[in-house]
């Protein structure tokens, strides 16, 4: 069974690493919610709650957030969901 990633992806308006980010979710196949801070303040707490941090990118991966532009942290937090899920159907 493929179990598809719950993504979030708070960005700002001319940020570059939010580019970058997005992309690599892009590259990836994996969908994913923009949520640009921009112009919403509530956007903004939520994205501080779950960060501490003011700076975009943030990306929230199902429940796990990571700061900045860190596409070895996706791949691996992707990666051993993909493991799991091998392991899972084998067991199936």
């Amino acid at each position: 069974m493929k179990r598809h990633h719950q993504v979030y992806i708070y960005t700002s308006h001319d940020c570059k690493m939010c580019e970058l980010t997005k992309n690599f979710f892009r590259d990836a196949g994996i969908e994913f919610i923009e949520i640009d801070i921009t112009h919403d303040k509530n956007a903004e707490i939520k994205m501080l709650e779950i960060s501490n941090q003011n700076d975009t990118p943030v990306v929230e991966i199902d429940g796990r957030a990571i700061s900045g532009y860190h596409p070895e942290i996706y791949e691996t937090i992707l990666s051993r969901d993909r493991e799991r899920e091998k392991d899972r159907d084998k067991k199936d």
